[in-house]
């Protein structure tokens, strides 16, 4: 097998994975727009469809 069907063969393979962590950036602002600084991650709580 040639190396061009090998990559054309690996670049289509599909993986699936469960993941129970997931890293989430958020950038928290106050009423008028301003960046809250200095926050822990105790100091908000994310939602994901109104749900923890």
């Amino acid at each position: 097998m040639s190396a061009v069907v090998l990559l054309l063969a690996w670049q289509s393979a599909t993986i699936h994975v469960t993941s129970r962590i997931v890293e989430v950036h958020v950038a928290i602002t106050d009423r008028n727009g301003v960046p809250v600084v200095d926050l822990q991650p105790e100091d908000f709580t994310v939602l994901d469809a109104g749900r923890t």
